[in-house]
């Protein structure tokens, strides 16, 4: 028996030095001598939480540990991982919690615990809830010594009472005394019970049971009385502020505070607000017709209230209501021509994916929704929620003259548990959606290939470039350069990618695609040597849409692909994917974009700190070179592009071989560029010509 605990001891300890030294060899690699990024290099892959862990390490020394096992438990929670959660929550507390946000750590940790215990099914009544988050609470305490930290309890009260007498600084108009003084002449019941009925009605719609759901729903908020129903709703919300926030850090800036607060109030109405639409959507007309009364005049207004998001939530929920409704008449677009899930509902326009894709996505919208409303983020934490600020220093810069940048506006991601049980029928487990909202008209490649006049289509080409500069003079560059996970497109990238491309789809021939390996190092290097870098977006035409066939509304969709490139990455797709402009027209647009991209950088620049400065275009000779480069990657990368393997894009490749030829003559003709590159370049313009040749011959690619 000793022989066999020795032995076990070892491996133990052989597993534990093998721990070590992985872990060591990623720090070096990393560069980051163990820092926090290291940690979100190894596991964190969405943007808001990469930003939300380093926000939180900030805060106090010994965090990474907590920080990282607490944003994961919420991850969990979103995805409806309920064990996992709680596992989660409990081995954060296990640590012990810095002394500065002590408390805050630890009901955020309680309070994602209770959530999972009721998805779970647990559905305690009011005091066997307060009792468990209290006896809880206590023995979590009873391991620090309090009392040398001069811990007050009644602080606790003082702060609750103080963020009450400013509520009006903060738009709460729900917390107003008012609605406190008709409870009281009605002798309502205790505030915190409505909201616990509600939460449970939430949990049985979230089991599907529709008709009880209708039915408890209509008992607890009294649609045929609307005065009423407003006053329970504001009751709630007010108590269930207090509840949430009774036990919150002592020390945590009050504006953060009444920002989370609203936070998780706006988060709460709104899932009030999609569970009422669901349940409502095959009701007879005698149930519809008092809640529809009670949407409109009573949860509108009091969402509204609230000081968040305020119309622009509601706009974002309405984008639900169609899938809500008509779910059954979905239908696929763009099949065949992205490796997406994109499905239209009249002119409603849903996106499914894996989480981490969708969130980045929202992620990139909400980046660019607050640039339209004038504000920079600096720090990755724009948004808590309410479409409120977070006023941690550098963390915003307002303008007064913000760009003019044509996103869709009502983007709202749906996660698992936000998903109603009727709709998640249609879809796997794993997906979620992101409700795009209204966005009539056609994708710009249609819009192109509809016998459009030419002065349309140049007017389309100017409107897209017009929001292309901007995108990339105050999109996320800034941010994506701290983010271990974010692809940066250098001299190994270029090469890598181009030969994984050609890999994957029908093309060249064998011998054709070693000459174009051999040869294309050249052109990986000079895109290497570029002078600008930006954030790119993907702007093939296939992620603009015209909006209601308006050239002057070029809205860009689809943020999920968040890279470092040079711009040019961009404006080949955009410019190059349909063949309908000649160089000299091409040149003129492209030095329209300089002077825009330019200008807006020097606009940029003005708002933010130095650490956040971008580059201007001042080479233009230069920058029209790395364009050909990049025109060569395209045309290689596009030809065998399984996304056009469609017979509609025969004749494109053909037109696209034909600019590959122009390219390579173009760089060719350079007395900058090397003989050895030239010599490489040669071999690329045979192979190109050869194959758009075939394709006047009447064979495909």
């Amino acid at each position: 028996m000793a022989n066999r605990a020795e032995q076990k001891r070892k491996r133990r300890r052989k597993r534990q030095e093998k721990k070590k030294r992985s872990t060591a060899k990623k720090r070096n690699n990393s560069g980051n001598n163990g820092s926090a990024t290291c940690c979100a290099k190894d596991h964190f892959r969405t943007f808001s939480d990469y930003f939300r862990f380093l926000h939180l390490g900030t805060r106090a020394e010994g965090l990474e540990t907590i920080a990282k096992q607490l944003v994961f438990a919420d991850d969990a929670l979103r995805k409806g991982q309920s064990v996992t959660a709680k596992r989660l929550y409990r081995q954060a507390r296990a640590q012990r919690f810095p002394c500065a946000i002590r408390d805050s750590l630890l009901h955020w940790s309680l309070m994602g615990e209770l959530v999972a215990q009721q998805r779970e099914g647990v559905l305690w009544e009011e005091e066997r809830m307060f009792g468990w988050y209290r006896t809880t609470l206590d023995r979590e305490l009873s391991r620090y010594d309090l009392h040398a930290e001069g811990y007050d309890e009644k602080a606790l009260d003082r702060f609750v009472m103080e963020l009450a007498k400013d509520a009006d600084k903060y738009g709460l108009t729900w917390l107003s005394t008012t609605v406190l003084a008709r409870a009281a002449q009605r002798k309502a019941p205790d505030p915190s019970a409505w909201y616990f009925m509600l939460e449970n009605t939430l949990s049985w719609y979230g089991t599907g049971n529709y008709v009880l759901a209708r039915k408890q729903f209509a008992n607890i908020l009294q649609f045929d009385q609307p005065e009423v129903c407003a006053d329970i709703l504001g009751e709630v919300m007010h108590e269930a502020w207090l509840l949430r926030y009774s036990c919150r850090a002592l020390t945590q800036d009050r504006d953060d505070a009444m920002s989370a607060s609203a936070s998780e109030s706006v988060t709460f109405l709104s899932k009030l607000f999609i569970a009422l639409d669901a349940v409502y959507a095959d009701a007879s007309e005698q149930e519809r017709a008092p809640y529809l009364h009670f949407r409109d005049e009573v949860l509108i207004p009091q969402l509204v209230a609230i000081g968040g998001r305020s119309e622009l939530s509601v706009r974002c929920l309405n984008a639900v209501r169609p899938l809500a409704e008509h779910v059954h008449q979905l239908s696929r677009i763009l099949e065949g021509r992205t490796r997406h899930k994109v499905f239209s509902l009249g002119d409603h326009v849903y996106k499914l994916g894996e989480n981490r894709m969708i969130e980045n996505e929202h992620f990139m919208n909400r980046y660019f929704m607050f640039v339209r409303r004038g504000v920079i983020d600096t720090k990755g934490m724009f948004d808590n929620g309410t479409g409120t600020l977070e006023r941690t220093e550098g963390l915003t810069d307002l303008m007064n003259d913000p760009p003019r940048i044509e996103i869709g506006e009502n983007i709202l991601r749906l996660a698992h548990e936000w998903i109603p049980p009727h709709v998640a029928e249609f879809f796997q487990d794993e997906e979620v959606i992101l409700c795009y909202g209204r966005l009539p008209g056609p994708h710009f490649r249609d819009f192109l290939l509809d016998d459009q006049s030419a002065g349309r289509i140049e007017e389309a080409y100017r409107h897209g470039l017009y929001q292309l500069a901007n995108i990339h003079a105050f999109g996320p560059q800034h941010l994506l350069e701290s983010v271990p996970f974010a692809v940066v497109h250098d001299g190994k990238y270029y090469q890598s990618s181009t030969m994984k491309k050609m890999d994957e789809g029908e093309g060249f021939t064998s011998a054709d695609k070693d000459r174009v390996r051999d040869a294309f190092s050249s052109v990986a290097r000079m895109l290497d040597n570029r002078k600008v870098t930006t954030y790119v977006k993907d702007a093939n035409p296939l992620n603009w849409i015209v909006r209601d066939n308006d050239p002057r509304l070029m809205t860009a969709v689809d943020f999920e692909s968040a890279q470092l490139a040079g711009p040019q990455y961009d404006l080949v797709k955009f410019l190059e994917h349909v063949q309908h402009l000649d160089q000299t027209t091409k040149s003129v647009l492209i030095a329209q974009y300089r002077g825009t991209y330019n200008d807006a950088v020097r606009r940029f620049n003005a708002q933010v700190p130095g650490r956040c400065h971008k580059q201007t275009i001042d080479d233009l000779k230069e920058f029209f070179l790395t364009y050909e480069a990049y025109v060569i990657d395209f045309v290689i990368k596009s030809v065998h592009d399984p996304n056009y393997a469609h017979p509609e894009f025969q004749s494109q490749k053909r037109d696209w071989m034909k600019r590959g030829v122009e390219a390579t003559r173009q760089l060719m003709g350079q007395e900058t560029v090397r003989i050895a590159d030239k010599a490489s370049l040669a071999v690329l313009a045979t192979v190109f010509e050869r194959y758009y040749r075939r394709f006047d011959e009447g064979n495909n690619v």
